[in-house]
């Protein structure tokens, strides 16, 4: 049960997020073609998984949907779609596709940036899209940074932005890895302990005491959250945490 609530929060955490952009659905009347590229984008990020043949249906739709003329909502939507397509290229790991994918990705996240630069997930898209290709590392900080700025408590954010500032810790400046230690704690603070243990577990590594240390700062229940999914990676999370072996175990 308590695997299940954990899920359950991560998904409202996520719908919460894309309901919170929402693209003004409900406030603009979308063509067809707009209305279906905001669904694949809302669907995408929760997570959904697409098959090859839906894929390749959202790259035609995709292709075939204008990028002017088109609301600045409409424009984070395409955005969005086209990260979804780059990410499923990698995942499947279909060459033919990466390229051309990467290079579309890359100007729909500007487009969009263009038109709404205080999103703070295409910020963080776009630092995503730079490290990929291995371009100057302190212009790619800089768009993290942004997202930072532009988004610092979010949630939904965290999830995808959390790790990949981690990774790139050492070159953070001080007050941006302040930012990045901050944005761990409150993913175990919202219930997110998977998400947290696969940062903590992954990038965070090198620097887990650091992160270990801000726990203070945690309950007991959401300490003993994280513990529980450091153990279903096969870590000893209790002893981690600093809870003694004699204590019962909430499972």
């Amino acid at each position: 049960m308590r695997r299940l609530s954990t899920e359950a929060v991560r998904i409202a955490i996520l719908a919460l997020g894309v309901s919170s952009i929402a693209w003004g659905v409900a406030s603009i009347a979308l063509d067809p073609a707009e209305a279906a590229v905001t669904s694949i984008a809302t669907r995408i990020l929760l997570g959904e998984k697409f098959s090859a043949e839906q894929m390749s249906a959202v790259r035609h739709l995709l292709d075939t949907t204008p990028s002017t003329r088109v609301s600045s909502s409409t424009l984070d939507a395409i955005a969005v779609g086209r990260l979804g397509l780059l990410e499923s290229d990698l995942t499947s790991r279909e060459p033919q596709h990466i390229d051309s994918d990467r290079a579309d990705a890359q100007r729909a996240v500007r487009i969009a940036l263009t038109e709404n630069p205080t999103n703070s997930f295409l910020w963080l898209a776009e630092y995503w899209l730079q490290v990929a290709q291995r371009n100057d590392a302190s212009a790619a900080l800089n768009l993290l940074q942004m997202s930072y700025w532009m988004g610092p408590n979010e949630a939904w954010i965290a999830i995808r932005r959390n790790p990949l500032a981690l990774a790139a810790f050492p070159a953070l400046s001080q007050d941006v890895t302040e930012e990045v230690v901050s944005e761990f704690v409150s993913l175990i603070r919202s219930g997110l302990y998977l998400d947290a243990a696969n940062a903590l577990a992954g990038p965070g590594w090198p620097i887990r005491e650091k992160l270990l240390s801000r726990l203070v700062q945690v309950s007991e229940s959401d300490r003993r959250g994280l513990a529980r999914a450091l153990e279903a990676k096969d870590l000893d999370g209790y002893t981690m945490l600093g809870f003694s072996e004699n204590n019962e175990r909430p499972f």
